[in-house]
């Protein structure tokens, strides 16, 4: 796939033109760029406007560039609101779509709106894409829970804790990629040893608790038990990070790029009376985490 960083630098063919934020790469989204991808004579093109400071995104840049690429994508367009902020819709159309692009056909989702104050909307890009003999499909909402699949909705439920609901939107596991730094050796002292890795920057945070989790490292793979937060009984962190304990490894990840991927909620972090209680809620943890991961 190749990754176009100037929304004006032409396509050397003509495309289809699947439009959107593509934020979340949720169940919508996904839907959308498919249908991108069902023509053999155009080239399946996503063009994405982002907002100019992202942030409690769902997904890191790397994994959403290896998502795309999976569904299919030709070339990637990711632009910056304030490139486009000053077009009207009709400028938008015929500078990005028809000059830019050499849109045959455009794909966009039911609420999909474009140009200067987000003033179009669907029936104007239709009527633009008639009047230029375009083909547009306009993707119905994919509902879940009888509602639309947002990225609200998604970083909602993994603020709360809910990872059913938000990998059933997602389509996927809720993850994370980071390198992993050496911490206060606190898990070590309490007899389970951990790999401590920072909650990446823009990233939204799940909800501070006990996950049972998954974590990978090139072609290497451990199940284990994370807490995410700022471990308030051994002293309280100043900014959240992920501690995980992981089965049956003994390679050295010190300074690795870990991949972790989230599997179930277990519990809320929580303040214990001594480490002893702690020690014993770990132990806890540990065997409702297998558990799980066994099934």
């Amino acid at each position: 796939m190749q990754i176009v960083n100037r929304y004006n630098q032409t396509s050397p063919a003509p495309t289809f033109v699947a439009l959107g934020s593509f934020d979340g790469l949720h169940l919508g989204h996904q839907a959308v760029i498919k249908t991108a991808t069902t023509r053999a004579d155009l080239i399946p093109t996503v063009f994405s406007v982002l907002p100019d400071r992202p942030t409690e995104q769902l997904l890191q840049q790397s994994h959403r560039q290896a998502l795309l690429e999976q569904m299919g994508v030709a070339r990637w367009y990711p632009t910056s609101l304030k490139e486009i902020a000053h077009m009207t819709a009709e400028e938008f159309f015929q500078t990005v779509l028809i000059d830019t692009l050499q849109a045959k056909a455009v794909v966009c989702g039911f609420n999909f709106r474009f140009g200067q104050g987000a003033k179009g909307d669907t029936h104007l890009l239709q009527r633009l894409c008639d009047e230029y003999g375009i083909s547009l499909t306009v993707i119905p909402p994919v509902t879940y829970g009888r509602q639309p699949v947002s990225s609200s909705r998604i970083r909602q439920a993994l603020q709360q804790g809910d990872l059913t609901a938000a990998t059933a939107m997602l389509g996927r596991k809720f993850s994370f990629t980071a390198t992993v730094q050496s911490g206060q050796h606190l898990g070590q002292k309490l007899g389970f040893p951990t790999v401590n890795q920072p909650l990446p920057a823009q990233l939204v945070c799940p909800k501070w608790g006990v996950y049972a989790v998954t974590v990978a490292y090139q072609d290497q793979a451990w199940g284990g038990v994370c807490n995410v937060g700022v471990h308030p009984t051994v002293g309280a962190l100043s900014v959240p990070i992920a501690e995980t304990h992981l089965f049956d490894c003994h390679a050295d990840l010190y300074d690795k790029e870990l991949t972790l991927t989230f599997q179930a909620f277990l519990r809320e972090e929580r303040t214990f009376a001594d480490q002893r209680e702690l020690q014993q809620a770990i132990a806890h943890d540990l065997q409702q985490a297998k558990a799980i991961l066994l099934q």
